[in-house]
């Protein structure tokens, strides 16, 4: 007689917290979880192309102070051989090689800047991949809500009932647990994404101080050229 009573108080408490239809508790479930791999499907997709842009900025803006630096040599130099062509010196020659090693310097400061920001790309490969494979457990955990209709569709209401109520306490934590797994993911994903600007921002370091002194020793050798011609 206890059993019974037990089991008609389960009952009720099941209807009352999952609905009458002993799938809404499953639906409920399922939907969660839809929610759950669709928001990081589109966090797996706007991740890297977020990093990438802001990447592009931080080189950019680098790119710029190269340019800015060159071009104010070059323009120093072509000012200084004016000056001392007016003073009746011929230093025209002295333009061509400073100009080739502020070509050739700024290209390799470039390439260097390129691989910088690209190298923080590939650091959100491990988490990317990782994020692959809990879509697909998403998607593994929705066959096994489906699964769980299919084993306790057979039998009267009651017995349905019962069945679903057996295993809706896995059922529950599987998704809450998976749910959780998300959110540490996201969480993972936006610190190295975090981790990559300050990377890549000390990477470009060491080619912009490379730019500035072969800059310099490109001023030095077009200033001795010019007072030499």
């Amino acid at each position: 007689m206890n059993l019974i009573i037990l089991i008609s108080i389960f009952i009720n408490i099941l209807l009352v917290t999952e609905g009458a239809n002993p799938s809404d508790g499953i639906r409920r479930l399922k939907n969660k979880v839809n929610s759950a791999v669709n928001d990081l499907t589109r966090y797996r997709n706007s991740l890297e192309s977020n990093l990438k842009y802001k990447l592009s900025n931080l080189k950019i803006n680098e790119m710029t102070n190269v340019n800015n630096a060159v071009n104010s040599a070059i323009d120093e130099t072509r000012k200084a051989i004016t000056a001392a062509n007016t003073q009746g010196k011929n230093a025209d020659h002295c333009f061509e090689p400073m100009r080739l090693r502020l070509r050739d310097a700024s290209q390799a400061a470039f390439n260097s800047l390129d691989e910088c920001a690209n190298d923080q790309v590939l650091t959100l490969k491990p988490v990317e991949q990782n994020i692959e494979t809990h879509v697909l457990n998403g998607k593994l955990l929705l066959s096994k809500l489906d699964l769980i209709m299919i084993n306790c569709a057979s039998g009267t209401p009651i017995q349905v009932q019962v069945c679903i109520a057996q295993k809706m306490p896995e059922a529950n934590s599987s998704v809450n647990n998976y749910e959780s797994t998300i959110s540490q993911l996201k969480n993972t994903g936006d610190s190295i994404s975090s981790s990559g600007i300050t990377g890549a921002m000390r990477c470009f370091q060491t080619p912009m101080t490379t730019l500035y002194n072969n800059v310099s020793s490109a001023r030095i050798a077009s200033s001795t050229c010019i007072k030499n011609a």
